[in-house]
């Protein structure tokens, strides 16, 4: 049956407006509708019937998402440092992973950055009621499959035996044994598991308990509105309510954005979507936490393969196939895992589970399993006969498709552990949401899991390759399937965007006020890494917030006479460009006050790093926001934001910029001279609160100094805030390639066209080189 309905049958009102449906939008949609309220749902994404997945590459690939495909199943976001992968359609990214439910370790609860309201909860035992009502509704298993484990589960368990680390089944939430063409708990008919591997591409059988077999429907049972291929952009309140803005992404391009009217708005978008929204609410006057965009994890998401191991796995998925390939079971992806969690601190802990290779990728890994071999690997054991053993496998590929040759004694392992959550989330020029995140890939949890899947090769006698985007080849990026943060919890506004129960905090309120009606539930909220697969406590924490806004008499109902829509704020149009300085920093001078002292400084620093004897480079990544570049060049401070990452001799490596600011070409006071000023606030490994203040001095002096100053940063490391005592002094600089890339960063935000591009780029260039033509060109002139 088919759960969404035609758009042209929205009404103007509901009581409540879920945004996404992945576990928060589902859950939410379900239990608000049980209750009574009238729920509109909106989904970015298509609906999808199941046996119409993709199973062939070609077809994966055209389920892309992408600017001019955006209803692809398939959300693959880019970063510079970790790349995002989601689902996009009915049922969120349910459609697409693994559905291991495994509860957290208790003790991360009590971490600092979880509020109160949590921490009391998990440590009570209050929150195991919201965990049997998804359980419930969700019906996974630890049995599994009726006719005994598939291979992959039982070389993950030799491996582990052998390197004495901790196996484990795990709980998944596939129709292992339960349903037969028969109806479910919520009347939707599912079939057995056929063990084909194709979970996350999406499941042809219908055995799979995506969101799609249980919520979604039970929520349109109870009478919610479901409308698809409709991505709400931003959200405005009203009286009595808010406003959803949305585009309808089945119209034609151009046909602009509608509006639909609720007392409550649920944002469950994701990590990305959600606070996307929030972001581009905040661009339009809604009023929020500055923590907005902060937190971001990708749960320590570390990819790995063991390939053309000794032992044969059968990882190659077949798909709704019935040829030779379904000789074997395969098993839904992920079935097991090897636990290095016990005794261990929470920054230590990881799990590896294992993996299968989706149908669509089995000849994409036939074909380039050697060149990953050849560019990546690292043979875990070696003797003749073993080469021989690993050439004739590999030969079997070549020749076509073999359960005998090297892609069918591979291994697939998906490591999870504690990354830190200091990614943040901006808007890009485009209004999308982009991942700032410093030196995350560097992590020592990514090393250390990396080296727990080498020995788990090892075990099997394979070939252990990192995950080839993980490499320097490839740009040394992580890739994340778990998303989290972004609208983080916390205990008031200045640390968390929601509070425990999901509300969102409304800073002109007071610290623990909060925006009536409007509730964040879906990983977004989680302001730190789980360590497992995070669906469990994403959906725990949404029954929770679900069950808090049922109970919220007030919000039940819209108001009889729904408002006006109001105009839509008109963004101003902005600049960003990225800059990326390095240099050299000591702790040994902190009086440092004219330029000469800093160079002193930086050769002092830079001497005792050569040396050996100190720990001073230092080096930052900056990404400058101009919100508004009228007003930019209007005023004489010409302030803009700072979004970024500082290393450094103090504080760390990968620190997160909070709240820092750049000020360009303000003027001094002191005839023909003008400063450039960064004020960049982090907090350290250590605990404590740092400020890098620099300055550059844009004078003409004699000789050519012009490219001196203005790639010259005269740096002091404070202690607190830009009023605290110096710690540290020297220089940072910019060379001539990252120079060229900050000009190629340069890019126009919120413009309506080419033609305001153009002349805003023109505007500003002008200012610029004509700052520097008065600075260094015109004195010389006048004294000529």
């Amino acid at each position: 049956m088919k759960l969404s309905s035609d758009i042209q049958g929205m009404k103007n009102a509901y009581d409540a407006v879920v945004i996404g449906s992945g576990y928060g939008g589902s859950i939410c949609a379900a239990r608000l509708a049980e209750a009574g309220r009238s729920v509109c749902l909106l989904e970015r994404g298509k609906e999808w019937e199941t046996g119409t997945f993709p199973d062939e590459v070609d077809e994966v690939a055209c389920e892309l998402r992408n600017d001019d495909n955006p209803l692809g199943l398939y959300d693959y976001r880019r970063g510079d440092d970790v790349d995002v992968l989601v689902g996009n359609g009915l049922g969120g990214t349910s459609l697409i992973n693994a559905n291991v439910v495994i509860e957290a370790d208790p003790d991360i609860f009590q971490r600092p950055r979880w509020p109160a309201g949590i921490r009391n909860a998990a440590a009570s035992g209050a929150l195991k009621a919201f965990q049997d009502r998804f359980i419930g509704m969700i019906h996974p298993t630890d049995q599994g499959p009726k006719d005994g484990w598939p291979a992959k589960v039982a070389a993950m368990s030799r491996s582990a035996d052998k390197i004495g680390a901790t196996f484990k089944h795990l709980r998944v939430a596939v129709n292992l044994q339960e349903f037969d063409g028969k109806p479910n708990h919520v009347g939707v008919v599912q079939h057995l598991c056929t063990q084909c591997g194709d979970c996350v591409t999406g499941c042809n059988v219908g055995a799979k308990n995506t969101l799609m077999m249980n919520y979604l429907p039970y929520a349109r049972g109870k009478g919610a509105e479901i409308y698809t291929c409709v991505e709400a952009r931003f959200i405005l309140p009203a009286k009595g309510g808010w406003f959803v803005w949305f585009e309808d992404l089945a119209a034609p391009r151009g046909a602009g954005l509608r509006s639909v009217f609720a007392s409550t708005v649920v944002l469950s978008a994701g990590s990305l979507g959600s606070t996307g929204i929030l972001l581009r609410s905040a661009e339009r006057g809604l009023g929020l936490s500055w923590r907005l965009g902060h937190h971001f994890s990708g749960n320590g998401d570390q990819l790995g393969f063991g390939y053309n191991n000794d032992v044969r796995t059968d990882v190659l998925g077949f798909g709704a196939h019935v040829d030779k390939r379904s000789q074997v079971k395969v098993g839904p992806t992920i079935l097991s895992m090897v636990d290095f969690r016990a005794g261990r601190d929470v920054e230590k802990r990881f799990i590896i589970e294992e993996g299968a290779v989706p149908r669509a990728f089995v000849d994409a890994l036939r074909g380039f399993g050697d060149a990953l071999d050849a560019l990546e690997g690292q043979d875990t054991d070696a003797g003749f006969r073993d080469k021989v053993g690993e050439l004739g496998r590999a030969a079997l590929d070549w020749a076509g498709y073999s359960l005998d040759g090297a892609a069918n004694h591979s291994m697939v392992y998906l490591g999870m552990g504690h990354d830190g959550a200091d990614g943040r989330l901006v808007l890009d020029e485009k209004g999308d949401v982009k991942v700032l995140w410093g030196q995350e890939p560097d992590r020592p949890i990514f090393q250390a899991m990396s080296d727990e899947m080498y020995r788990l090769v090892k075990g099997l006698g394979g070939t252990y390759v990192r995950n080839p985007r993980w490499s320097d080849l490839l740009g040394r990026n992580l890739i994340t399937v778990h998303p989290l943060g972004g609208c983080p919890m916390g205990d008031d506004v200045e640390s968390g965007v929601v509070n425990h129960l999901g509300e969102v905090f409304d800073p002109a309120g007071g610290p623990n006020a909060v925006h009536e009606g409007l509730f964040v539930a879906d990983g977004a909220v989680l302001p730190d890494s789980v360590g497992v697969n995070p669906l469990f406590m994403i959906s725990t924490l949404a029954e929770r917030t679900a069950a808090h806004i049922v109970s919220r008499k007030d919000l039940e109902k819209r108001p009889a006479q729904v408002p006006a829509p109001p105009p839509i704020p008109s963004l101003p149009i902005g600049l960003q460009f990225t800059e990326e300085m390095e240099g050299f920093l000591t702790r040994d001078v902190t009086n440092a006050s004219k330029p000469e002292e800093y160079r002193q400084a930086y050769a002092r620093a830079k001497e005792a790093v050569r040396g050996k004897k100190a720990d001073g480079y230092a080096r930052f990544r900056l990404t400058m926001f101009v919100d508004d570049v009228e007003r930019f060049l209007r005023e004489k401070e010409h302030e803009a934001r700072a979004e970024g990452f500082v290393d450094g001799p103090v504080g760390g490596v990968g620190r997160r910029v909070d709240r820092g600011r750049f000020n360009l070409f303000v003027q001094t006071g002191e005839p023909g001279t003008r400063k450039m000023i960064y004020l960049l606030r982090y907090l350290g490994t250590d605990g404590k609160a740092y400020c890098l203040d620099g300055f550059k001095v844009v004078r003409d002096d004699e000789g050519l100094d012009l490219w001196e100053d203005n790639t010259t940063l005269f740096t002091s490391i404070r202690e607190g805030d830009e009023n605290g005592p110096i710690v540290a002094q020297g220089v940072l600089r910019i060379g001539v390639p990252a120079f060229l890339r900050l000009l190629s960063t340069i890019k126009v935000r919120n413009s309506p066209g080419a033609s305001a591009s153009g002349r805003t780029l023109s505007r500003f260039g002008r200012f610029f080189l004509g700052t520097l033509w008065e600075t260094y060109v015109a004195p010389k002139l006048g004294a000529a």
